[in-house]
This record gives structure tokens, C-alpha cells and sequence, in this order.
């Protein structure tokens, strides 16, 4: 196989897809369940379709730009999950083909390959959590984009107006999430290796960044929401908090192989031979993107296994070097299929019930089977507290949608600007239900009886319903 997708015949992208949909389409058939990221975009969206704005009548640290994809899906399609896994499926496949096709053009290997789109593919598809459609995906697709014209200025060497549109992508991903902003470095050392005028280019490519939050910052301004725009997302508070949704043991069992793999590509790399000083720059280039990736995951708001992403271009690029064709041709064919046989046990070991096989714990990723959460169903709710999985089968009703955000109010009750603006956030539109994880209704009820005086027990424990 590897030696069927070394070759640049215009039949390989064809198979590459369909490689792609035999690995993932019995998952769909199966009915894989909803994750918990999946169900926090899903609701986010579907608050912003009703009509709420972004950092104004919607309190979270989502990007804009992510934002607004989540919101343009439940406008067409409501909570759908097919829809959901059909789009982060294709931004994926599209990364990968797009990626190969900017090696292949620029002539960033000695000869053109599909290898690379095949190991960007398949290291997105090692494990379940990379069917979800997340910010990080959202903001890889421009990071590949600006790739395409760094490369162009790096070959031509000059100071190239493509070094705006770099920098205008790099400000696109950085509004989707906000740690891909670290892909600057990078970028930085290709005008470095490559332009002719140094500080000059790179102030051009600055200036691409910082045009769309210009932009952001603008439409914000007449929305009303610039001042929580900057506290929720711009202030950075979120990045390096180390929060794993996987335990440390789990997230390096399922890593190891696939940092491995990266770590072989470099060594082989650094012991080839490369023709033109182009491609020994290129080589240079992508072992700092492998760095800038690392500070990627530390610094973003919640590491797991979907964070290797920061990491598939520079797989695509390495894999090209540990599958080079060796004297025994046979060789990388019997280590790609051990590899591939690895892949597909790992994807199928959650959704077919086996991850205690490989002692995996996912339950911070996975929807509880708990009966609590369906004694609401289609009701309007405030949630006080940070579990979240009672939006699974109700819709939220109030700007508080991240806890984390919302305890800046609820947990400063003392505060006559925490109680006003509980009191402007609710009035409004006050939730047919409250959940009360934290106890603080009695509080409420003492500093807002007007608001939180409405509402009586429900049955449940911490259950409160609007009385009518």
C-alpha cells in the first residue's frame, strides 16, 4: 500500500477517500453516541440560532469564528449529529488532500508522493474523539491555507503581498481557537529563512493577523459585547490551566505510538540527503512547527487525545521519510499494515465496548446513562453548576452557558454588580426550570426575590420550577 500511494497517478486522492470511508462508515452505521464536546457546540449554536449574541447574551470562550460555523449547522439542521460528524469529516479529508497538494506543488519532497495526505488521514482517524467538528479542526483548515502562501514567499524570496493573506489566515485560526495564535512563530522563522527584507515582511504578515480581530473587535464594539469579548476570549485566562479530559496515563498510552512515529521521521530526516537548500529549509521549518505544537497543547484550555491535530502536518510531512523505499521494498508495506492494524483496533475499541481491553477512561468524553437527566425533557433550563449533560435533552435559557464564566457572578453574591447583572441576565427571560447543584437558590431567593422568588421546588432535590 505504501507503495500504491507513493506514486502521483490522479486515481490515489479517489482511493485515499475511500480508505477514509471504509474505516469510519461502520461507525456511522453502528450509531456512535454523542460526545460531551460535541453536545456543548451543539447547544451553543443552537442559543445562538434562537437569537442570542455571541459574548453578549451567551457567556462562553468559544472563538467567533467557531462560533458562527456551530450556528450556520443548527440553522440548517438543528442538533444534528450526522451533519456535525459529515463536516468535521470533510474538513479533515480536505486538510489532508490540500497539505499533500501544497507538498507535491512546491516540490517540497525530492520526488511527489500521496503519503503525506495519507498519514495526515489516518492520524486524524486513530481514535473517536476526531469524529468531533471542534474549534481546533475549524482553525487547522486556515492554518493549512496560510501554508500555501508561505511556501510561495519562501520559494520566490522576496517580499511577496501573499505574506498578508499568511498572516490573514494565521488571524483566521486564532479567532477559531485562540492557542493556534502560537502558529506565529512558525511563521516568523519562514520569513526569517526565506524573505528578503526580514522586518519588513514580517510586520506585512502581522498586519494580515491582526486585520481579522480588527474586524471582530469592530463588530463587537456595535453589538454591545467588545468588554466580554476581550475577558472571555482575548484575555488568554483559559490557556496553560492543564485541564485533561483523559487521565494523564490514558493520554500518553494512546500518544505514544503516533509521537513515536514523528520522532523516527525527524531522526530519519535529519540522516537524509536533501537535494535543494529549499527543502533543507522546509525541513527546518517543520521541525520548529513540531515544537510550536507542543507549546500548542500545553497552552491550550483542555488537552486530549484530539489535541495530536496541532501535530498531523507534521506527521504528513515525516512520513514521507520513515516510508522511504528501502532496498527490501516489503519492509514499510508489513510495518504500514502492523500500523493500520493498530489504528483500526483503537477506533473500535470504544464504540464496540472493548476500551476496557486497553484500560481507557472516557468518561469525561462520554454522555452518562444516568435516568436524572431525563426528568426535564424540552424544558427551558438554568443550570447551577458545571454539569452540563442536562442540556442533552433541554434547551438552555440563559446567558450562563459555561459555569466557569458564570460562577464570576453566582459565586459573588455579596457583590451589588455580581447580583445586578444576575438580575439583567435573567429578568429577561427567566428559565421555565432551575437546577440547583450548588446550593445557591436559598442566596438567590434572599438577593433577587423579584427574579428567584418565582420559582418553587419541583420534586428532585435542587429541581426549581417558574410557577405559573
Amino acid at each position: 500500500m505504501i507503495r500504491f500511494f507513493n506514486s502521483t497517478f490522479v486515481t490515489r486522492p479517489v482511493f485515499l477517500v475511500l480508505l477514509f470511508i471504509a474505516i469510519n462508515l461502520p461507525l456511522v452505521l453502528m450509531g456512535v453516541p454523542i460526545t460531551m464536546p460535541e453536545l456543548k457546540f451543539m447547544v451553543l449554536g443552537e442559543r445562538l440560532q434562537a437569537g442570542a449574541a455571541m459574548y453578549r447574551d451567551v457567556f462562553d470562550t468559544t472563538g467567533p469564528l467557531s462560533a458562527l460555523v456551530f450556528w450556520l449547522i443548527d440553522l440548517l439542521d438543528g442538533r444534528s449529529l450526522f451533519l456535525y460528524r459529515l463536516v468535521a469529516a470533510f474538513l479533515l479529508l480536505f486538510q489532508s488532500l490540500n497539505m499533500n497538494f501544497i507538498f507535491n506543488r512546491q516540490q517540497v519532497f525530492p520526488q511527489k508522493t500521496y503519503l503525506p495526505a495519507l498519514f495526515y488521514m489516518l492520524g486524524g482517524s486513530f481514535f473517536f474523539e476526531f469524529d468531533t467538528l471542534s474549534p481546533i479542526l475549524l482553525g487547522q483548515l486556515f492554518l493549512v491555507f496560510s501554508i500555501r502562501y508561505l511556501v510561495i514567499v519562501s520559494k520566490e524570496g522576496s517580499n511577496n503581498p501573499t505574506l498578508f493573506k499568511a498572516g490573514f489566515f494565521i488571524g483566521l485560526a486564532a479567532l477559531s481557537y485562540l492557542p493556534l495564535s502560537f502558529f506565529l512563530v512558525v511563521a516568523y522563522f519562514a520569513v526569517v529563512f526565506f524573505a528578503s527584507n526580514t522586518f519588513r515582511s514580517f510586520l506585512l504578515l502581522l498586519t494580515g493577523f491582526f486585520f481579522p480581530f480588527a474586524v471582530a473587535c469592530t463588530y463587537y464594539l456595535y453589538n454591545g459585547a467588545l468588554d466580554n469579548f476581550q475577558e472571555f476570549y482575548l484575555s488568554a485566562e483559559g490557556l496553560f490551566s492543564f485541564n485533561l479530559l483523559l487521565p494523564l496515563t490514558d493520554l500518553l498510552k494512546l500518544l505514544a505510538l503516533p509521537v513515536l512515529l514523528i520522532l523516527a521521521g525527524i531522526f530519519m530526516a535529519a540522516n537524509a540527503n536533501q537535494g535543494l537548500v529549499f527543502q533543507q529549509k522546509m525541513q527546518q521549518l517543520i521541525f520548529i512547527w513540531f515544537w510550536v505544537a507542543v507549546v500548542m497543547v500545553l497552552a491550550s484550555p483542555e488537552i486530549s487525545v484530539l489535541s495530536f491535530i496541532y501535530f498531523l502536518p507534521v506527521l504528513a510531512y515525516y512520513s514521507y521519510y520513515l516510508f522511504r523505499p528501502p532496498a527490501r521494498w516489503w519492509i514499510p508495506e508489513v510495518i504500514f499494515l502492523v500500523l493500520l492494524a493498530l489504528l483500526i483496533a483503537v477506533r473500535y475499541a470504544v464504540p464496540l465496548k472493548m476500551e476496557r481491553y486497553l484500560n481507557i477512561d472516557t468518561s469525561e468524553l462520554q454522555l452518562k446513562t444516568d435516568e436524572k437527566y431525563k426528568k426535564i425533557v424540552n424544558g427551558q433550563l438554568l443550570v447551577l453548576g458545571p454539569d452540563f449533560q442536562y442540556y442533552a435533552y433541554n434547551y438552555a435559557a440563559s446567558p450562563y452557558l459555561n459555569w466557569k464564566l458564570a460562577q464570576q457572578d453566582f459565586n459573588n453574591l455579596d457583590s451589588y454588580d455580581s447580583v445586578f447583572s444576575i438580575h439583567e441576565n435573567i429578568s429577561k427571560d427567566p428559565p421555565e426550570f432551575i437546577i440547583d447543584e450548588e446550593g445557591l437558590m436559598p442566596k438567590l431567593v434572599y438577593r433577587l426575590p423579584t427574579v428567584f422568588g418565582r420559582y418553587e421546588p419541583a420534586g428532585a432535590e435542587g429541581l426549581y420550577r417558574l410557577k405559573k
